[in-house]
């Protein structure tokens, strides 16, 4: 009896399920039909929008440089940074040629600035501390520009006052804990060499003692061979965006809407009006 009922379900489903949509079908080619004049009304707003916007297109160049720090937390440049963001985004083009020392015209050639991680999160929202590269991603009118600018952006974080005080703290714990280091090394160094140390067990302790200080020191010094708190790892590399690439992608998405909104209101028009005036 229940088996019965499951198939007698599931053809009702199925049944009514096909009954939509050849409904469905049947509205929308009797909104197509019945309310046309809208949907040339629509079609023809679009392509006075796109015209409009695909007249406002001009070529530009996308670039992304890496960038390497050695002290301070990366947040603290993401955050360095996004003050330029918010310069941009707010066209405030002044403040942004005296931040990075550029003309006013290189400044207001400058679309969009932006720093992020490796997984291509925001910088200034990252709280992570892994020492790893990040990212300055550039679109800029001017190719010519691209080069300033970059040399403007590392002046302006390594010129950071507060910055630059939390870097010097971090170099001077460093160099402090390098010279306990080497110390350590000098007295274990003293140790072997002397007659005391006869016990075996006592010499392999010392050398692996060693060893881990060593590495320290390696360590160490490789942080203190660059005392810039940050440093350009790879410069930005332009790519040219036409303007005959923007109106393809803009043609696209204004055609997509379109069709859309005439497919949508013929179906809404139809379903309201019910009109009795078939083809």
């Amino acid at each position: 009896m229940e088996k019965s009922n499951s198939s007698f379900s599931t053809q009702k489903f199925l049944r009514e399920s096909v009954d939509f949509f050849v409904e469905f079908i049947r509205s929308l080619l009797l909104g197509l039909s019945n309310f046309w004049k809208t949907g040339v009304f629509i079609l023809v707003i679009s392509t006075l929008l796109f015209l409009l916007s695909a007249r406002q297109s001009t070529t530009y160049y996308r670039s992304k440089a890496s960038f390497t720090y050695n002290f301070v937390h990366k947040k603290v440049y993401g955050d360095l940074i996004f003050y330029l963001e918010q310069l941009v985004g707010h066209a405030q083009h002044a403040e942004l040629a005296n931040v990075l020392d550029i003309t006013l015209e290189q400044a207001k050639e400058i679309r969009t600035i932006s720093a992020k991680n490796i997984v291509n999160s925001p910088l200034h929202q990252d709280f992570t501390f892994e020492r790893i590269p990040f990212y300055v991603y550039l679109e800029c009118e001017d190719k010519k520009d691209i080069q300033t600018i970059q040399n403007g952006l590392l002046k302006y974080i390594l010129s950071d006052s507060a910055n630059n005080a939390v870097a010097q703290k971090e170099i001077t714990d460093y160099q402090n804990t390098l010279s306990f280091v080497k110390g350590d090394l000098a007295r274990i160094d003293e140790l072997l060499a002397s007659s005391a140390c006869r016990d075996s067990v006592n010499v392999i302790e010392l050398l692996y003692l060693a060893k881990e200080r060593q590495k320290e020191l390696i360590s160490l010094e490789n942080r203190l061979s660059d005392l810039n708190s940050i440093a350009l790892l790879k410069a930005f590399q332009p790519i040219e965006i036409t303007k005959r690439e923007q109106n393809k992608t803009k043609l696209k998405k204004y055609g997509s809407v379109a069709i859309l909104l005439v497919l949508f209101s013929s179906v809404f028009l139809q379903w309201y009006k019910n009109p009795t005036h078939e083809v």
